[in-house]
């Protein structure tokens, strides 16, 4: 709005100190100048409310990631700094990841089609959900060499911690039997989960037709 007051004001004292009002010829160009101004800044808000592009420019509204692709039963997505971390949408179920990338253990059925939606989070604050992306689960080989299982200890008296596992793409992280996050770290903290009993556990997963998931590591209750 106040761009639009001056602007106006600008091309108003212009004509007014020109006399161009009394001079058609003059005072159209300057009309139609202000009407293409105008226009434009419409679009370019129309722009920023759709896509956030100014927001991510200035800090404002969160990034939203567009590009989505699934493979082998991962989920992938844009990378953005400073963020604190990524909630996935898939058929109604939501988990939270650091990561930009999702390893699927749904109970999806292999060659369906399904959608999914990833929006990013900063500081407890979610950004609009990205475009849906449709997908065939491709599940994957369940013939291949199981990962081996995590041993998980407790760190601070939140920060669940673990060794490496060889050939892992990341970890997912278990409250009570349910997946509430995956992580590329071996550590993750449980503070944001507490509150009521839970016993923690994590699997080591992987993307590699050549292994599969670990099974779950020792458990840890904590609340």
């Amino acid at each position: 709005m106040c761009v639009f007051f001056i602007l106006s004001h600008t091309i108003y004292m212009y004509t007014k100190s020109t006399n161009s009002y009394k001079k058609p010829t003059k005072a159209i160009p300057i009309f139609l100048f202000v009407g293409f101004l105008y226009l434009l800044i419409f679009v370019v808000m129309i722009l920023s409310i759709n896509t956030g592009f100014f927001g991510n420019i200035f800090g404002g509204a969160l990034p939203i990631p567009n590009h989505i692709l699934q493979e082998e039963g991962v989920l992938q997505w844009d990378s953005f700094r400073g963020l604190d971390g990524y909630c996935v949408n898939i058929v109604g179920d939501r988990k939270i990841v650091v990561d930009n990338s999702f390893m699927i253990l749904n109970s999806l059925n292999k060659g369906q089609q399904y959608t999914a939606t990833v929006q990013t989070i900063k500081d407890g604050k979610f950004s609009r959900k990205s475009h849906t992306y449709e997908f065939v689960y491709d599940d994957p080989v369940s013939s291949a060499q199981e990962l081996s299982t995590p041993v998980v200890k407790l760190e601070q008296s939140t920060i669940l911690s673990w060794q490496a596992v060889s050939n892992a793409l990341s970890y997912g992280i278990f409250c009570n039997n349910v997946e509430i996050a995956q992580t590329q770290k071996t550590t993750y903290n449980v503070a944001s989960h507490l509150g009521k009993k839970c016993q923690f556990a994590v699997k080591a997963l992987s993307s590699s037709l050549d292994f599969r998931h670990s099974g779950f590591s020792n458990t840890l209750e904590i609340g």
